[in-house]
């Protein structure tokens, strides 16, 4: 909520002085991750994997695809106390079952 604040804030600033909006989604899922550095010699990034981690990008694409900023899992959505709508059922790319998806 307080990065939605921070966004809308500075959309306003960005209006008063004519520039464009900035905009942005975001897909939150609550797992295992493993994380670390990947990589060799030449090229070396700190990075985060795991099915976690593509689920919650899956729930980027759909966040775009709803028209929504949040897109959470009920995985997620179970560890959260704020009030959620509940979405629908969405099957996400790479995942054979949907899931249940809520947002803010």
């Amino acid at each position: 909520r307080e990065a939605l604040s921070t966004v809308s804030n500075l959309n306003v600033q960005r209006e008063n002085l004519g520039q464009q909006k900035m905009f942005f989604v975001m897909g939150l899922d609550a797992g295992e991750v493993a994380y670390g550095n990947v990589g060799g010699i030449e090229r070396l990034d700190f990075t985060a994997i795991g099915r976690t981690v593509n689920r919650a990008s899956r729930l980027v694409d759909l966040a775009k695809d709803l028209e929504i900023t949040v897109a959470i899992s009920s995985t997620c959505a179970g560890n959260l106390s704020c009030e959620l709508s509940h979405v629908g059922s969405h099957f996400l790319r790479g995942f054979d079952e949907a899931i249940e998806v809520y947002s803010l």
